[in-house]
């Protein structure tokens, strides 16, 4: 993927339809940091049910 300089010294908002692991706008995000831009922020219209671990790692029944 290709980020253009216009986002050097900017803010850049991600806008996702449908976050499930955050692989993808994490990385999207990393490649526009690496592009110049100061911050980047997400936005995301509806999550997918978290299924597998908590946040501190332990497994939980669903």
């Amino acid at each position: 993927m290709r980020i253009e300089r216009r986002v050097q010294d900017r803010t850049v908002l991600l806008f996702d339809d449908l976050f499930t692991t955050g692989q993808q706008m994490q990385a999207v995000a990393c490649l526009l940091r690496e592009a110049g831009a100061t911050e980047v922020r997400g936005l995301v219209l509806a999550r997918a049910p978290w299924r597998g671990a908590d946040r501190q790692g332990a497994l939980f029944d669903s």
